[in-house]
């Protein structure tokens, strides 16, 4: 059964009983997104701003090309070589920059690192060291990684291992 899309009516038959309804409006921040189409529904309006129901389609199909060419383009920028500041690194590992190069040198854990698996070393020591300073979620270290959450549990885990028995 199909009803009118005019917010608060319940007429399912005729919709001349619509006119004096307004129609839900999405807010658009942006106005230079929107295109112009050469066949203009009519308009209604919420607020201050008018959009048709055309250009709210336009919008969200344009939204979705858009984060559909961000994820095909996606590039991993969360490594360690990326964060210029002692306290932005300090905030997510507990130590400056320099200090972070010279543990990792010192334990001398990259052989072991490497092993089973194509990701460098330094970047699973890094999401060990992250995971402890902040305790967030192998959800949320997945999206920042760019890599799966069970990777983040399975890497935490063996950078764990290792270092027990380098330690």
């Amino acid at each position: 059964m199909a009803y009118c899309a005019a917010y608060g009516c319940t007429n399912t038959k005729r919709k001349e009983e619509c006119n004096s309804k307004s129609f839900f409006k999405f807010p658009v921040k942006n106005p230079g997104l929107l295109k112009a189409s050469g066949n203009e529904p009519s308009t209604t309006s919420a607020g201050s701003q008018t959009d048709t129901f055309g250009e709210v389609i336009d919008m969200l199909s344009q939204k979705d090309i858009a984060i559909e060419k961000l994820m095909s383009t996606k590039e991993i920028n969360f490594i360690p070589e990326n964060i210029r500041d002692d306290t932005q690194m300090k905030c997510v590992t507990s130590f400056t920059i320099k200090e972070f190069y010279c543990i990792y040198r010192f334990l001398m854990i990259e052989d072991d690192l490497s092993m089973s698996t194509k990701r460098r070393p330094i970047d699973r020591y890094f999401l060990f060291l992250v995971k402890l300073r902040t305790g967030i979620s192998n959800e949320f270290l997945a999206i920042l990684f760019g890599i799966s959450d069970s990777t983040v549990s399975r890497d935490f885990n063996f950078v764990t291992d290792v270092l027990y028995e380098k330690l």
